[in-house]
């Protein structure tokens, strides 16, 4: 904005500096078969238009200096911001493992289950945000409020109907030892109220029978059929 008003008022003196020049020419014009007359007349307001004149070119100079240096100086400003952000970006650095160990061998053991059980069906998106599945309703007057619950949260495996545009069909969590705690329990009943509520259906595998391969199979066909 400081910008675009300096440059509106360097503007502004370029326009009195023209008109100015127009009066004198104007004038000259007026008195020009006796130019003494008009010196000796106008003298004083001649000598007063020149210094204005030349205050006003000195000052529009000495004004484009200033504006070129504080337009510099904003750049630098900006592209300084631009480097600390990015070196504060840089500070993070690539996990070691995407999965767990655990995760790694129950998502291996589902896409064996569902290419052999529905080749060329389903897929599987791990840790799917649910910000990505849901959003607030339409008529809901506290949306805002109601997208935060849902921005930072995950379901652990989302499968999806690839021959239907990817549409999700099964939600799966899997309530490994670390859900024991207070606010995990808290946060489970939360993620499987949403699916609930919107009619999507949800899977709850405990850690007991991460590795039961049959109840597991049974369980996505009683979902998903």
């Amino acid at each position: 904005m400081a910008r675009y008003y300096r440059n509106d008022f360097d503007n502004l003196l370029g326009r009195i500096l023209i008109l100015i020049a127009l009066g004198v020419v104007w004038l000259l014009y007026k008195y020009k078969e006796d130019i003494s007359f008009f010196f000796k007349k106008y003298l004083v307001f001649i000598i007063l238009w020149w210094t204005i004149l030349l205050w006003l070119i000195i000052w529009r100079f000495i004004v484009r200096r200033r504006n070129e240096k504080n337009i510099l100086k904003e750049e630098m400003d900006y592209i300084n911001s631009k480097v600390m952000l990015i070196e504060y970006e840089l500070k993070y650095q690539m996990k070691k493992y995407f999965f767990s160990l655990h995760e790694l061998d129950f998502f291996n053991s589902l896409k064996n289950i569902l290419n052999t059980q529905y080749p060329w069906k389903y897929d599987i998106f791990p840790k799917t945000r649910l910000a990505d599945i849901f959003e607030p309703d339409k008529y809901s007057s506290h949306k805002q409020a109601e997208l935060n619950k849902i921005r930072s949260r995950h379901v652990d495996f989302l499968i999806v109907d690839q021959t239907n545009n990817y549409n999700p069909v099964l939600g799966i969590e899997v309530n490994w030892e670390s859900h024991n705690s207070e606010k995990m329990i808290e946060r489970d009943i939360f993620v499987e109220s949403l699916f609930n509520s919107c009619e999507l259906p949800f899977l709850v595998i405990t850690n007991d029978q991460v590795y039961n391969e049959n109840y597991i199979i049974e369980r996505i066909k009683e979902k998903l059929e």
